[in-house]
């Protein structure tokens, strides 16, 4: 471990001029390292043999392409205009970078691996009000809601209303009064009109709506900020 430490200053921290002050981390027990300053940060995940060094500068330029080729739509030939702003995870995933964007458009929680010293997208979905809050976001699953139901007649009902029969992708019975419900891609980001027009459409029929939401492992986090 401690070699591999030496390397990792060797490559990452030694180009740093003296008065550019980093702040430096060890996470989970020594799993994962991040120094960063107001215009790069260094990470190194030691069991996975990778480290990388990028300005926040070529962060925002990656995430906004990733944004791009995950989502297209409206977003394919834009200009972003938003803000990121990163934490980085260590735990059973080995290091992890969590991305919050915000914009006028969307707010997003993208949770990114490094693998072979390079970024690579774990898992991109929509900020919840109380993640937009919190350290941590997880991120919603696009189009995907869970709805607690009074009545198995629902699943007739909906499938035949001429509507939602053009919104819905799939439906799943997860429990007798469990189910999930996938939207159609061009309903994707208006998760939350979806749900409102559902209960206000079937309220007989529905107790409750929630957007599925990614889960990751319990770690150590850190804010760069």
């Amino acid at each position: 471990m401690n070699k591999v430490i030496y390397v990792f200053i060797l490559l990452f921290i030694s180009p740093i001029r003296a008065q550019e002050a980093l702040e430096s981390r060890m996470l989970s027990l020594g799993s994962c390292m991040v120094s960063f300053n107001k215009e790069s940060v260094w990470l190194s995940s030691f069991n996975e043999y990778s480290a990388r060094r990028v300005t926040f500068f070529e962060l925002d330029e990656y995430m906004s392409e990733q944004i791009k080729k995950e989502l297209g739509g409206p977003f394919k030939d834009e200009n972003l205009q938003g803000t990121f702003d990163y934490s980085v995870h260590c735990g059973a995933y080995g290091l992890s970078l969590i991305t919050k964007f915000k914009s006028n458009n969307v707010e997003l929680c993208i949770w990114s691996k490094l693998e072979l010293n390079e970024f690579k997208t774990r898992s991109m979905g929509l900020l919840g009000k109380s993640e937009a809050l919190s350290d941590i976001c997880h991120g919603k699953k696009f189009g995907d809601l869970l709805l607690q139901i009074n009545d198995r007649e629902f699943e007739n009902v909906l499938l035949k209303d001429q509507k939602w029969s053009q919104i819905i992708k799939s439906y799943r019975n997860v429990s007798n009064q469990l189910v999930k419900i996938e939207l159609e891609e061009s309903y994707w980001m208006k998760e939350e009109q979806i749900r409102e027009e559902l209960m206000q459409d079937f309220k007989k029929y529905i107790k409750s709506i929630d957007l599925n939401g990614y889960t990751h492992p319990r770690g150590e986090l850190i804010n760069l900020k």
